[in-house]
């Protein structure tokens, strides 16, 4: 494969991706209308294991916690939140993708899109920091672990936008050369 069919290809992986990470946060706004308004209905469909593990399931089970629609919408709110930052990386990938594509790949707005990108993913970090894990007695333990993975995602992304900005200065002064 050439260089633009690889970037052909990652261009409509990203587009997919978008899409379906949309449809993803119109679920999870669904079930967080429904948690909020119909907590009976949502404890039918919804199971949350000791591990934190959250399930869709019509059949209950004995494990099942029993937990409050509010902390059940709070869950909710931070999946859609955690998506949408999933979609908002997607597409500042998409823009250095076309960008790429286009042989425009030293620019300003890649480093500043590469500088976006990583604040997101430091964004994402933090929240993977907490993690809520329910307890058999109706409450839950608040637990703190470290993803170093989302942690070194971020500062690549750090490192290539400043990469970036220094293609940028070279290719600015090539430019001016004769």
């Amino acid at each position: 494969m050439n260089r633009n069919s690889v970037l052909k290809m990652a261009e409509i992986c990203a587009n997919v991706l978008g899409v379906v990470l949309l449809i993803l946060i119109g679920l999870e706004l669904a079930f967080l209308v429904l948690a909020l308004f119909t907590p009976e209905l949502v404890s039918q469909w919804i199971q949350i294991k000791s591990d934190g593990t959250v399930l869709f399931s019509t059949e209950p089970e004995n494990n099942q916690l029993q937990f409050n629609h509010w902390l059940i919408g709070l869950i909710f709110l931070l999946m859609i939140f955690q998506t949408f930052l999933f979609w908002k990386i997607t597409k500042a990938s998409l823009l250095i993708i076309r960008s790429i594509e286009n042989f425009d790949t030293f620019n300003i707005q890649n480093a500043t899109a590469l500088r976006k990108l990583g604040n997101l993913v430091l964004i994402l970090f933090a929240l993977q920091l907490i993690k809520f894990l329910p307890q058999t007695g109706g409450g839950f333990d608040i637990k703190i672990g470290i993803e170093f993975g989302t942690l070194l995602m971020a500062l690549i992304f750090y490192i290539l936008s400043e990469v970036f900005r220094e293609g940028n200065k070279l290719q600015e002064e090539q430019n001016l050369t004769i």
